[in-house]
């Protein structure tokens, strides 16, 4: 990032403390106030509209981007004379703020006062919690000039344009695994309608950068003597994605023999995959059958894959390579079996992913397009504060919760995939999900420790067919989106 001693003219900037990860923020709530927070790229609260004042020089007014609240000058009741707090308030025009350009030690930045302050009390924020409890340690107030910047290192600003539009830069890499097995089709012929546009759309949003995208496909079927016309094959990453359309066209369900498929050596192709560095890594699993070997009934090969791929081995090889796995599950036909939607569960949440039900075709584009907007969030906020979460050791739960609390104070928010509840929640249900999600244990140990759920595990009201709503938005990123995925991302280094 490059920043400016002054603005370069009228526009959206971010203003940042000199040499400090402190930007200054609007804290939206009944009484707004500034404060001085770390960088969050997507929060509107950290961008300020800046227009030079007509006739006079160095002077802007200055507005937030979040709600167009003008910045005023707020009075307290402070023995201290004039003192006071810029706020940001609502359907009022702003007051003028001098922006004046100062030169010390090779480094070149701004004060910035009231127009018209002949006292010169500058932006700052030396308040501590004790002696100013309404607005905390980081509020952003009015002191008396000081000298350099040892001495007042707060008073001093720079400022980084932010485009009216971002130029997104984040790199995605997804691999979806298709099921090609008998009662598939419906699935993947909704993929090979809309996966392009769903594609298209993260670059519309400004989500990735359009020369940073990538997909592939891996269809599978299973093992002889179950299924002799195809056990995987892959496409190949590609950046065009009219291929995807292309080679999912190609594509019929049929065959598969006993109930588990070849999902084991589906994720080992897409773990093997040529993977871009620094990128978002993610696998959608679209299946409505288990894999080999989990304990469930009417399985050919019930000791687990004949080429020995484990998916418990295989998803703890996700995790240390940051790739994410969403597990669509085709409903009700994967709630017949007793432990597959508890095992897809597990392995998904511990690489930061989840299952996502799917009752209705028509919304597979909206659960797709979530998970993936989701996921490109999570990593980028990662890669921001990856020094941050480093610093933190290696307890990696304990770190996740400093870095919410940090998230929580700067009102740092992701776009959330919401799903309503589909399946009936219970005590047995959640712990057979978290034996599942265990790290460091091979699928032969889980399958004797896991029990199954027998009779419907979906909720009555989808029995005959539906899905729950679902949605995807901006919102206060959780203290589950930062361990699992956050924090998680860096869990290889946090422990080395």
């Amino acid at each position: 990032m490059s920043y400016l001693p002054t603005p370069s003219g009228n526009g959206n900037y971010r203003i940042k403390v000199l040499n400090q990860d402190k930007y200054v923020e609007c804290i939206p709530s009944a009484t707004q106030w500034l404060q001085l927070n770390p960088l969050n790229p997507s929060s509107d609260a950290q961008k300020w509209k800046l227009a030079a004042v007509a006739g006079k020089s160095g002077v802007y007014t200055i507005t937030t981007v979040l709600n167009n609240a003008g910045l005023q000058y707020v009075k307290t009741n402070e023995t201290y004379w004039g003192y006071g707090y810029p706020s940001p308030t609502a359907n009022r025009s702003s007051f003028n703020w001098v922006i004046r350009e100062y030169h010390e030690g090779g480094q070149s930045y701004s004060k910035i006062t009231l127009d018209g302050d002949e006292r010169s009390f500058y932006f700052d924020s030396n308040a501590d919690s004790s002696y100013y409890p309404a607005t905390g340690p980081r509020a952003v107030n009015f002191y008396y000039a000081k000298n350099n910047i040892s001495d007042g290192p707060n008073q001093c600003f720079v400022f980084e344009e932010v485009p009216d539009k971002p130029v997104p830069t984040a790199a995605l890499d997804v691999i979806f695994l298709q099921d090609v097995t008998g009662s598939q089709q419906p699935y993947i012929d909704k993929a090979r309608d809309e996966v392009r546009d769903i594609l298209l759309t993260l670059v519309k949003d400004s989500k990735v950068a359009e020369n940073k995208l990538r997909a592939n496909v891996i269809i599978f079927r299973d093992h002889p003597p179950q299924e002799n016309s195809l056990l995987t094959a892959s496409m190949g990453f590609t950046e065009d994605l009219s291929k995807i359309s292309t080679y999912l066209a190609g594509q019929r369900a049929l065959g598969g023999g006993d109930a588990p498929e070849a999902q084991s050596d589906a994720l080992a192709d897409a773990l093997a995959a040529d993977w871009n560095d620094d990128t978002t890594k993610v696998v959608i699993l679209t299946t409505d059958a288990p894999p080999h070997g989990i304990g469930e009934d009417n399985d050919g090969f019930p000791d687990g894959c004949p080429l020995q791929n484990d998916p418990c081995a295989i998803t703890d090889l996700f995790c240390d390579r940051g790739i994410i796995l969403y597990v669509i599950a085709c409903e009700p036909a994967m709630d017949s079996y007793r432990k597959t939607t508890q095992f897809y569960t597990g392995i998904a949440r511990k690489t930061g992913g989840d299952l996502l039900p799917l009752g209705d075709v028509n919304h597979l584009a909206n659960l797709i397009e979530g998970s993936l907007k989701e996921s490109v969030d999570k990593q980028s906020l990662a890669i921001t504060h990856k020094q941050n979460i480093l610093a933190m050791g290696s307890d990696v739960d304990a770190a996740a919760q400093r870095l919410h609390a940090q998230f929580s104070k700067s009102k740092v928010q992701v776009e959330t995939l919401s799903v309503g509840d589909y399946y009936e929640d219970s005590s047995e249900f959640q712990k057979q999900i978290g034996l599942w999600a265990q790290r460091g244990k091979k699928l032969a140990e889980l399958k004797t420790v896991t029990s199954g759920i027998s009779g419907p595990k979906i909720k009555k009201s989808f029995w005959s067919g539906g899905q729950p709503a679902s949605s995807v938005k901006s919102q206060d990123i959780t203290l589950e989106q930062v361990g699992r995925k956050s924090v998680k991302v860096f869990e290889p280094a946090l422990n080395t």
